[in-house]
């Protein structure tokens, strides 16, 4: 609810209109903190300084002191009051929307739609469909070693008594968690000077909660994995990150190198994530790909320069948590898209560390692998996956694979 002083401080501060718009943490933009802090407050102790000062002699005598300051500190914490309850209530969590991959082709947007047809109905698929028969199982799902810890405490000797596979797997999950903050805090940047903002708040919340075990686990992995770990890439994309390492040893780094950019971060998350893994499949084998059960059906075109289009249904036997689901076509195809929620699609081999699917990825460049990387949510046999494909003229699927990771 916006009450008159919110609705005189946003007449004052136009540009500051959404501060105050539903679902909106008034305290996660700057203004209105930085306003107090540097102009209201420091006006109000002014005042009274002055009044008991009194270097003006405006002849005040000891009640009229007392009442003034009073009522200076009184209208601060009414300012205080009166923002802080005009902050929203915070929006109830919403359940993340299906998730849509879209490629370019020619000049031509391609995407599955948002509504997918009901899949086909048992019996009754189309000419398209695959020969029955039997198909190889997916690879039962491994679960995370178990944890051993807490570590440590920080530094070097922390993981010391943590296996590989453990180490790895807490580098893929903190690689997926500062993806996912950083995308977080980009979202809400809309101009220059709110980026500014949330770059200032995200670099004390990522220091605060996640720069050390960082630092600490791409020291630990690295330890371990020796010299051939290292890749150029990898160590521009740290550097980058954390801009004081490209400054002399005890040379102090100036404030704009100290802060920490939510679109770094986002850069180098993927690399850590890489790095986990490598250290994770030292003592893991990983399992070799697998043929995953899927039907196909005709379905009517949404555009008429597509009139060839077809519903494909994937499906699988046990959970699978993580790895790579990957649907190989034949045809001129103009566009796929699918419903796998939180899943993330691949397009080059430099993205994975699965010798086999890199290799499909670098001789069939284009939308005719769709590699799906399984994210926070699973595949699971209650839950198939559906992918949308069309194009001008009639799409096959030659293969839908399962890869480790």
């Amino acid at each position: 609810m916006k009450t008159p002083l919110a609705g005189a401080i946003l007449t004052v501060f136009p540009t500051r209109r959404r501060l105050f718009a539903p679902g909106r943490n008034v305290w996660d933009n700057f203004a209105v903190p930085i306003y107090l802090e540097k102009f209201v407050l420091p006006l109000c102790v002014t005042v009274v300084v002055l009044v008991w000062a009194n270097p003006m002699k405006l002849g005040l005598d000891l009640v009229q002191k007392i009442s003034l300051s009073v009522a200076v500190i009184a209208f601060a914490y009414f300012v205080a009051h009166t923002l802080h309850k005009a902050r929203p209530a915070a929006p109830a969590s919403q359940a993340p929307a299906e998730s849509e991959h879209v490629n370019k082709l020619d000049n031509v947007t391609r995407g599955g739609p948002s509504n997918l047809p009901p899949p086909p109905v048992s019996g009754t698929t189309s000419e398209l469909e695959p020969p029955k028969g039997p198909h190889p199982k997916p690879p039962r799902t491994t679960s995370a070693p178990p944890a051993i810890g807490p570590r440590l405490g920080i530094g070097p000797e922390a993981y010391k008594d943590v296996p590989d596979e453990q180490v790895g797997q807490w580098a893929i999950e903190e690689a997926d968690k500062i993806e996912e903050m950083a995308s977080t805090y980009i979202s809400r940047s809309t101009d220059a000077a709110t980026l500014k903002a949330q770059i200032w708040f995200f670099s004390n919340d990522f220091k605060s909660c996640c720069a050390q075990d960082v630092k600490d686990l791409r020291t630990e992995i690295l330890r371990r994995l020796g010299p051939p770990a290292k890749d150029p890439n990898e160590n521009q994309a740290w550097k980058t990150l954390f801009r004081e390492l490209w400054l002399p040893p005890g040379v102090q780094a100036p404030p704009q190198l100290v802060d920490i950019d939510p679109m770094d971060v986002k850069r180098y998350a993927p690399y850590l994530g890489h790095l986990g893994l490598k250290l994770k499949r030292r003592n893991i084998p990983r399992a070799a790909p697998s043929a995953l059960h899927f039907s196909v059906q005709r379905i009517p075109a949404e555009k008429p320069e597509f009139p060839y289009r077809i519903l494909v249904t994937i499906d699988t036997s046990k959970e699978i948590g993580f790895g790579y689901v990957v649907v190989q076509f034949e045809g001129p195809l103009a566009g796929v898209g699918c419903d796998f929620r939180d899943s993330k699609l691949v397009f080059r081999a430099d993205q994975v560390e699965n010798k086999d699917l890199a290799k499909i990825l670098e001789t069939n460049m284009g939308p005719r692998v769709y590699a799906l990387q399984v994210g926070k949510t699973p595949f699971t046999p209650e839950t198939p996956i559906h992918v949308v494909a069309f194009g001008k003229e009639q799409v096959r699927v030659a293969a839908v694979t399962f890869f480790d990771e």
